[in-house]
């Protein structure tokens, strides 16, 4: 290993361990009305879908997993206050494959976790490793930052990820394994630029990402999938090629796509038809939770998303609502754009292809996010955020001019 991908691993390894104290002490209290206040978990949000994972773990070494067959469980007497598993009653949560439930159950089978005290100990383990694997995940996007635009610019996006809602809000959750959001956004900015002639390589890491995405949950799909083709797109433009080579590249990676997802919803048929006994009504359920989550209209509260808190700064608890993003926007752009003689730059195609990524599921999804008002924090941070900071980061450090050291 020469010198300069030793000062890479050591970036980004300094980069993880700093994200992941902040994410884990969460300084400012971060928290939504549904989550810390109301659930008994010492969560931060959504106790609800972290209950359905814990009570598989519970309901595996319970019933030795015969009752879900491997399926997350839920109740259909949970309350707010009290997620706590029940012997009766229970229900198989069939929307989704469940990969996190899964995983999680072989740790604690692995470690002999068979009551519900050991299991509470656990829960606090996995919750840490997922902010740490987060943390590990959003390093390579700020490693790869520092590589393509410098380590001022890398810094400032590093910082604001310290103080991000959505990041911190989301981190630990066993549900949302927020990290498999992130993941193949930030594994294709900082390696595509490697491996993009090694195309074998790449067709299977796209469809590796999307399977292992899509059977950890659906939600974001169209947003992920966007995100990870915003790097391919900059790193192409950047290179002089042409307006029809980038819209056949995104087709063919969008296609990839799409066989992950494929792939994942075939395995989750065929879970749940073995659960069920019937491959047709496994179909049935799916569809139908297609329906309700995406095709039933529900109207979105626009102006309560944009009065939400994006950003926290630590002890003071001051936050900047969304509306602010817009505004700030709004005023520097146009700078922005003077300052660069009004030339379409990469900046600007990351800017477009971000905002495109995030409204994509508030477009595929709005049932989703307008019955689940927590998980806008989580949306707007996929694509859009990252890359607003890194746009505010690059036209402040071009401003000031500070030398930069060389870090990767």
């Amino acid at each position: 290993m020469n010198a300069k991908k030793i000062r890479a691993v050591y970036f980004h390894l300094s980069v993880t361990l700093i994200l992941y104290g902040f994410i884990s002490l969460n300084i400012s209290n971060l928290q939504t009305p549904f989550g810390s206040e109301e659930g008994r978990y010492v969560d931060s949000v959504d106790s609800y879908s972290e209950g359905i994972v814990r009570n598989k773990v519970i309901d595996d070494f319970e019933n030795s997993g015969k009752s879900s067959d491997g399926f997350l469980v839920t109740h259909p007497d949970f309350d707010k206050k009290d997620y706590s598993y029940k012997k009766e009653g229970n229900l198989t949560y069939l929307s989704q494959f469940g990969l996190q439930g899964r995983v999680d159950s072989m740790i604690a089978k692995s470690f002999q976790v068979d009551t519900p005290a050991e299991s509470e100990h656990l829960f606090k383990v996995l919750r840490e490793l997922n902010a740490f694997l987060l943390s590990a995940t959003l390093a390579l996007f700020v490693t790869a930052v520092a590589k393509e635009f410098g380590f001022w610019q890398a810094l400032l996006v590093g910082l604001s990820f310290c103080v991000t809602n959505g990041i911190i809000l989301f981190a630990k959750n066993l549900y949302w394994v927020a990290f498999t959001d992130f993941l193949p956004f930030c594994v294709f900015w900082l390696f595509y630029p490697k491996m993009r002639n090694r195309h074998l390589l790449v067709s299977v890491t796209a469809v590796g990402l999307m399977l292992f995405k899509s059977l950890n949950g659906y939600e974001f799909l169209t947003s992920i999938t966007l995100s990870m083709l915003v790097p391919i797109i900059y790193y192409e433009f950047k290179d002089g090629k042409g307006f029809r080579f980038i819209l056949l590249k995104s087709a063919y990676f969008l296609c990839l796509c799409v066989v992950g997802f494929l792939f994942a919803l075939a395995t989750h048929l065929v879970a749940a038809s073995w659960h069920i006994g019937s491959f047709g009504e496994a179909v049935k359920i799916v569809w139908a939770r297609i329906v309700e989550r995406n095709l039933t209209y529900i109207p979105l509260p626009v102006m309560r998303y944009l009065k939400q808190n994006v950003y926290t700064l630590p002890l003071v608890n001051r936050g900047l609502g969304f509306y602010w993003i817009v505004l700030l926007m709004v005023v520097f752009y146009p700078i922005y754009k003077h300052v660069n003689r009004y030339k379409f730059t990469g900046i600007d195609l990351l800017l477009v292809c971000s905002l495109v990524s995030t409204m994509s599921w508030f477009v595929f999804g709005f049932q989703h996010i307008a019955w689940h008002y927590w998980v806008f924090y989580l949306t707007v941070n996929l694509c859009f955020l990252p890359i607003v900071t890194l746009f505010f980061a690059d036209l402040i450090v071009s401003k000031v001019k500070i030398p930069a050291p060389i870090v990767v």
